[in-house]
C-alpha cells in the first residue's frame, strides 16, 4: 500500500476489543445458527484498511491534516469497514465469516459486492445505498455513490482506471474499459465499450456522449499526495 506522508492519528469511535465485540453481536443477532463467531483477525486487518483508506479521503468526517476518525455509526464509513471485513476474512480462508460479513453488509447497509471480489485500497464509497459491484478490477481512488451496478456480461468483466468517480444509477457492464479519472454521469448506462481517461461520460451505449474532462474533480474528494 502506498504512504501518505506521516502516519496519522487513529481516533476510533470503539477501539479494537469493543468493536470485536460489536461486529460479534451483529453477527450472532443476524445469523442465530449457533456457530462459534471469531472475527477477531478480520476486524483487526479491516481497521488497519480502514485507517488507509481514510487517510487519503478529502471530508471531515474522516479526518483532517493530522488524524484517521473512524465512527462505526457513520453509515458510509461501516460499509467500507465490514467490506473490507469480509474480503479479509475471505483473504484468510475463513468462508463462512467472509459471507456473514458480506450479508451484514448487505442487511445493515444495502451494499453488495461480494467477499472475493477486491476493491482498492483507497475508495470511498459516498451514500452506497442499492450499490452493486460484481466481478472486474477496480483502479485506486474509486468514488462510488447510490444505486450504482458494476456487472458482468457473460464471462466479460469490467476494467475500471484509477480516479474513477461514477454518479448515481449508473451501469458499467462486460468488456467495459473505463481510463483514469474519468467522471461517470449520472443514469449512464455503459456497456462493453472503451472510455478514454480524463473523461465525462453519459447516455446509453452504444450512443454513449463522451467528452474531455474539464475538472480534476476526484481531487476534491481524494489526497494523491
Amino acid at each position: 500500500m502506498p504512504a501518505f506522508g506521516k502516519r496519522k492519528a487513529f481516533r476510533r469511535s470503539l477501539d479494537h476489543a469493543a468493536l470485536v465485540g460489536y461486529v460479534r453481536a451483529q453477527l450472532e443477532a443476524t445469523f442465530p445458527d449457533r456457530t462459534p463467531v471469531d472475527a477477531e483477525d478480520a476486524v483487526g486487518a479491516a481497521a488497519e484498511r480502514v485507517r488507509h483508506c481514510f487517510s487519503a479521503l478529502r471530508h471531515p468526517a474522516f479526518g483532517d491534516g493530522d488524524s484517521v476518525v473512524f465512527d462505526h455509526l457513520h453509515g458510509d464509513q461501516y460499509t467500507m469497514f465490514l467490506y473490507y471485513a469480509s474480503n479479509s476474512a475471505y483473504l484468510a480462508g475463513d468462508l463462512t465469516l467472509a459471507k456473514k460479513l458480506f450479508l451484514l453488509n448487505k442487511a445493515l447497509n444495502g451494499f453488495f459486492c461480494m467477499y472475493d471480489t477486491l476493491l482498492p485500497p483507497v475508495m470511498f464509497l459516498n451514500h452506497a445505498l442499492g450499490t452493486v459491484i460484481g466481478r472486474g478490477t477496480y483502479g485506486n481512488f474509486l468514488l462510488v455513490t447510490q444505486n450504482v451496478t458494476f456487472g458482468i456480461d457473460g464471462d466479460a468483466v469490467p476494467v475500471v482506471g484509477e480516479g474513477v468517480i461514477v454518479y448515481g444509477g449508473a451501469l458499467i457492464a462486460g468488456a467495459t474499459t473505463i481510463g483514469d479519472r474519468t467522471v461517470i454521469a449520472a443514469n449512464a448506462s455503459i456497456r462493453n465499450a472503451v472510455v478514454p481517461a480524463e473523461s465525462v461520460v453519459a447516455g446509453s451505449s452504444p450512443d454513449l456522449v463522451i467528452r474531455p474532462r474539464k475538472r480534476h474533480l476526484s481531487e476534491a474528494f481524494f489526497d494523491f499526495s
